[in-house]
């Protein structure tokens, strides 16, 4: 009886070693399915690798592989054809941001810009006519403001001028204010008068100089019988009042007739110039203009001769108004 209990038991031991045998692999080669050890941190996981003949007595638990960062690489740098505008704001033929915007409520607006045509890069006839709105609250204060290429960096100050320019006497000069309504021719040559200036009623008469003018004169002269004239017994003949009317206005080059008498030459030749009508005229209501000639006193144009943004900063280096061509 010992004995057939003992071949029982015998037989139950190789029916569990079979079934090992056959869930650890069978057939397969052992040494690639044991349990091994890897090496510790850092030259390893530490963890179990390959397979326990006894694993399926009890559940394995995998162990997640560390996964190694990649280097910290930097962003790839566009060339400057290829860096895109930030923000909202437009740009053109691929100039910098738009300057920072004035925050005045007046403003100015730019009408035109006439391009040196100078292959040698002179200013030649270059200028820009600048116009302050009617619907402007207060005039504007020109000095100190800056005239800046976007395109080229090319820059300039607009400075002082003279209000009433007197010809062959030392000038004041005064800051340049832009009433609502009123025009700026800014010339960026050289000033014949030396100085920047603003029109009268009496500038007509300079237009007959030797100066060149890159913008005419305005010729709105008084007319000569506008002045007071000699009363009886010293009255004029009727020779001389028909040719008083004949004269025209701005006028100080005169051909004189042999018919009229000699105090009637006098009184044309003392009155059609330049002096003696601001004398005469200066203290009328309408008599300043409502342009300004400012020179920039520059040798070199200011502006490319296309594919140009043009910009007025106000004396806090801010964006008042632009022009594009």
């Amino acid at each position: 009886m010992d004995a057939v209990k003992e071949l029982k038991w015998f037989v139950v031991i190789i029916i569990c070693l079979g079934l090992a045998w056959f869930f650890s692999g069978g057939l397969q080669s052992a040494t690639k399915q044991n349990a091994l050890i890897k090496p510790a941190q850092p030259l390893s996981t530490g963890e179990f690798y390959g397979k326990n003949i006894f694993s399926f007595l009890s559940p394995q638990v995998r162990v997640a592989p560390q996964t190694k960062l990649p280097a910290q690489t930097s962003l790839p740098v566009l060339p400057n054809a290829q860096i895109t505008n930030r923000g909202s704001t437009k740009t053109y033929y691929g100039a910098a941001d738009r300057p920072i915007l004035s925050t005045s409520q007046d403003t100015l607006k730019i009408s035109k810009v006439n391009r040196s045509t100078q292959k040698d890069g002179s200013v030649g006839f270059e200028y820009m006519i600048v116009s302050a709105p009617t619907s402007n609250s207060k005039p504007m204060l020109l000095t100190g403001m800056l005239l800046k290429s976007r395109m080229t960096g090319n820059q300039q100050d607009i400075r002082e001028g003279i209000p009433v320019y007197y010809l062959n006497s030392i000038n004041q000069k005064e800051a340049i204010w832009l009433y609502p309504g009123e025009k700026a021719y800014i010339i960026s040559g050289h000033s014949p008068f030396g100085y920047s200036f603003k029109t009268n009623k009496c500038m007509g008469y300079l237009s007959n100089s030797t100066q060149k003018f890159v913008i005419g004169l305005p010729l709105n002269c008084p007319h000569v019988l506008d002045y007071p004239l000699p009363a009886w017994p010293n009255h004029f003949s009727d020779n001389c009042l028909a040719f008083l009317n004949r004269v025209g206005t701005c006028q100080s080059r005169i051909s004189y007739p042999s018919n009229i008498e000699v105090a009637c030459k006098n009184f044309v030749a003392e009155r059609t110039n330049y002096n003696r009508c601001v004398q005469d005229f200066g203290n009328d209501p309408n008599f300043l203009g409502k342009e300004w000639r400012i020179y920039l006193g520059r040798d070199t144009a200011l502006w490319k001769s296309k594919r140009e943004i043009v910009d007025i900063m106000d004396q806090n280096d801010r964006l008042i108004t632009s022009y594009t061509y």
